[in-house]
């Protein structure tokens, strides 16, 4: 019946050995700390530009296809075949509100870069 006495054992000295030896980590370990926390922040931000711009191609992507489909399904049997015109913007992609948050995404990673540095 020791058996169980033995697992508390262990768990109050790693509690004991934790609690007197974690003031000197803590200090000794802050700046590697905080340099990981700021990869990880700008590990999130290149992350949640790639997801934005992912977004953006699938919108687009769905997009033409149900325009094509549109196209095709309106065209009469007779026609040769020929692809429709997209209607684009002005540089040549479709405007999607995730084009848009991608360039906020984009400046404000950008105007934190700087002020970082």
């Amino acid at each position: 019946m020791a058996a169980p006495i033995v697992p508390f054992a262990l768990g109050a000295l790693a509690g004991a050995v934790l609690a007197l030896a974690a003031p000197v980590v803590s200090r000794n370990s802050q700046p590697a700390l905080k340099e990981i926390i700021k990869a990880a922040l700008v590990l999130a931000r290149q992350v949640q530009v790639k997801a934005v711009e992912f977004v953006e191609t699938l919108e687009d992507t769905y997009a033409e296809a149900r325009l094509e489909a549109a196209t095709t399904a309106s065209a009469p049997a007779s026609s040769g075949g020929a692809a429709p015109a997209r209607k684009r913007a002005s540089d040549g992609r479709a405007r999607s509100p995730a084009r848009k948050t991608a360039k906020r995404v984009t400046r404000r990673a950008a105007a934190e870069a700087t002020a970082n540095a």
